[in-house]
């Protein structure tokens, strides 16, 4: 808007300082309202730069993920569980086998004489039939055979005598007491 053409259309008022304050009133009215859409401008146009910097970023991430190999990672993963349940199959199979060679040693209690062997300085070789031939168990075993010999031997129940034959049936009335019952039994 042009300040010369407000003050030609209001050529009727007649006193120079009303319309110069009514030019001034509408020229300020219009400024603000300028005003006001330059900033609304420059904010779109703001955000406009800030969605395409997002939508590059993307992009580039869209670009970065189709040189994924997808199938590739499936496979990896595939076979590392699958070296990982082999590990743990291979590792039943030789606790089978340790399990296997301390019952031939005849120790009261299996369970204990496993907690006392090492597993670290056991070796476990695959025989060609697929059993096990564990290396450095022996060692320990006659070790200790030798410091807990307590850990070995025949099991063997062991019978308690409390005195009592309870093999027959007890007799009745061996005392011989001759009780008067409370309520005596009608005649």
């Amino acid at each position: 808007m042009n300040r010369k053409k407000v003050e030609n259309l209001l050529t009727s008022v007649e006193d120079e300082t009303v319309r110069k304050s009514i030019v001034d009133g509408v020229m300020g009215l219009y400024g603000d309202s300028i005003e006001a859409k330059d900033t609304k401008i420059a904010t779109l146009e703001n955000d406009i730069k800030v969605k395409e910097s997002l939508i590059d970023d993307l992009n580039t991430k869209i670009k970065e993920a189709d040189k994924v190999d997808i199938e590739a990672i499936k496979k990896e993963q595939y076979d590392l569980g699958k070296a990982d349940g082999s590990k743990e199959v291979e590792a039943f199979k030789q606790n089978s086998a340790l399990e296997k060679v301390l019952s031939s040693y005849k120790a009261k209690d299996n369970d204990v004489l496993s907690k006392m062997i090492d597993n670290s300085k056991l070796e476990f070789e695959v025989k060609e039939d697929g059993t096990y031939e564990i290396k450095g168990l022996e060692e320990q075993i006659q070790n200790l055979k030798e410091n807990k010999s307590f850990l070995f031997g025949d099991k063997e129940e062991k019978t308690i005598d409390l005195g009592v034959d309870h093999s027959t049936q007890a007799p009745t009335n061996d005392f011989a007491f001759n009780f008067t019952p409370i309520h005596p039994k009608e005649k």
